[in-house]
């Protein structure tokens, strides 16, 4: 028989997964994702030309499911890193340190959202501090998501606050 020990929490990881699939179900939610195409260095011209058609096709389908609410939270992920491109390529950093793990823009307003996830055991870096106290004081949304159902209520009320009126 072999025993296996289970974590008292959830992982960040895991937190996150369940947090999206809350917040891309909400009737006032927008997940914009964005298409990844690879497309090889040697391809023709009017390979790339279709890839980006297809890309801002996509976009435009975004903008129209957000055009048809009358309010809308659009949100994306906002990773962080760093890495190298390719086998002996270049180093590279990407995102702003401390900024949310996911952002996003709330229709009509064009108000700034950003949330970040968390597990119940841990807390904010200096620079997430910086960056909450950045967002908050130039007026966005800033939450901070332990538990998937309790993020989905705190944006809920917190937008609502805003548009003076229930989100539905």
């Amino acid at each position: 028989m072999t025993f296996r020990l289970k974590s008292p929490e959830p992982t960040e990881a895991q937190v996150s997964a369940a947090f999206f699939r809350l917040l891309a179900a909400q009737p006032w939610a927008v997940h914009v994702q964005i298409p990844r195409a690879r497309i090889p260095r040697k391809a023709s011209s009017a390979v790339r030309r279709a890839a980006e058609k297809a890309r801002i096709d996509w976009y435009a389908q975004i903008v129209e499911r957000i055009r048809d609410r009358p309010a809308c939270l659009a949100f994306w992920r906002s990773n962080t890193g760093a890495g190298q491109i390719g086998t002996g390529g270049r180093f590279v950093e990407f995102g702003l340190w401390g900024q949310p793990d996911i952002e996003g823009v709330f229709s009509p307003l064009g108000l700034r959202v950003g949330i970040e996830l968390k597990r119940k055991s841990t807390y904010l870096s200096p620079q997430q501090k910086i960056h909450r106290d950045l967002l908050l004081g130039s007026g966005a949304i800033y939450v901070v998501v332990r538990d998937p159902q309790d993020g989905i209520t705190e944006i809920k009320e917190a937008l609502s606050r805003r548009l003076e009126a229930p989100l539905t």
